[in-house]
């Protein structure tokens, strides 16, 4: 099997890395596994004989021009990375091989998995140390059709054989309560209206990381409607269900004001709202603005311009 090993581009909020192709041929062995499937034992497992769930080592992978195996090991014991899909591109990519499809392909395939298996907050679990790399079909494997299929890792950021169970959910739920420094540093005072988002750079400064607005020209998933004070529908006193009851109400009107009325017909319907909003201490400590968004209902970066003003 030849495969070209690549890591993640900056469009998962990383930097992007690529490692020179690699032919990947079968030489290790199927490693040893339980009676569900799970690896038992540290050794070198054959690239054709990885599944889904298997813990590995990537940076003994190495940038070899020829790699026979995969390092794994047991999911308790000390690991940088994990398989969290094995797809087959053929239909994004096509009979015809270019470098540029098959990467593309993978990485989308990839961050969608990274979306399924780790779970949609993944760019914010772990304290933010997790991107994904794959391992891709080359040339003379595509176009022959013996080797159509792309391996997605899960991996450490920095590198770090940080991981001792498996990532499986852990980015399922938002760390925003638990991480979030509202008492020094109001969320809201990040944003200003009409700044436009992907929806993981907001996670990111949720979570008391760093994360960034992009030009409303580029493809984005969300735009800031309005940073609303809502102390005097809440209270002094912080309860959970009435920050979101104030939040929904104050985003409902956002919305209508900032793109207009008919806001919910415009872009074919894929136009929703959502909201940040102070976690219990940073509202005692004084923070009561909630940033409202409007933000693609699909999920997908399909806005290209602001969305002020579209549903006038």
């Amino acid at each position: 099997m030849r495969i070209r090993i690549a890591l993640a581009t900056a469009s998962a909020a990383l930097l992007a890395l690529s490692m020179a192709g690699c032919s990947m041929f079968g030489g290790g062995t199927d490693p040893d596994r339980d009676a569900g499937g799970q690896v038992t034992a540290a050794g070198d497992a054959d690239v054709t004989a990885m599944k889904v769930g298997d813990c590995v080592v990537t940076s003994k992978i190495g940038d070899n021009s020829e790699v026979t195996s995969v390092p794994t090991v047991p999911c308790s014991e000390a690991h940088d990375g994990e398989v969290i899909a094995l797809v087959d591109t053929s239909d994004q990519v096509g009979d015809i091989f270019t470098q540029t499809a098959v990467d593309d392909a993978a990485e989308q395939t990839c961050g969608l998995a990274m979306d399924d298996y780790v779970g949609q907050y993944w760019t914010a679990a772990l304290e933010g140390n997790l991107t994904y790399m794959w391992l891709a079909p080359l040339e003379d494997g595509w176009n022959s059709g013996r080797d159509r299929e792309t391996i997605c890792i899960a991996m450490s950021a920095d590198g770090s054989l940080a991981f001792t169970s498996t990532l499986s959910g852990v980015g399922e739920t938002a760390p925003v309560e638990a991480s979030t420094p509202a008492e020094t540093t109001p969320v809201a005072s990040s944003f200003a209206v009409g700044q436009c988002y992907m929806m993981d750079s907001i996670q990111l400064i949720a979570s008391g990381l760093n994360g960034s607005p992009i030009s409303c020209d580029s493809p984005h998933d969300a735009e800031v409607t309005a940073l609303v004070d809502t102390s005097a529908t809440v209270g002094a006193t912080w309860t959970s269900d009435a920050i979101e009851a104030a939040a929904d109400t104050a985003c409902t009107d956002a919305v209508a004001s900032y793109v207009g009325p008919h806001w919910y017909e415009i872009q074919d319907g894929n136009v929703g709202y959502n909201y940040v909003t102070p976690v219990e201490d940073g509202w005692n400590a004084g923070d009561h603005q909630t940033v409202c968004l409007a933000q693609t209902v699909n999920g997908e970066a399909s806005f290209t311009s602001s969305l002020a003003g579209l549903g006038n």
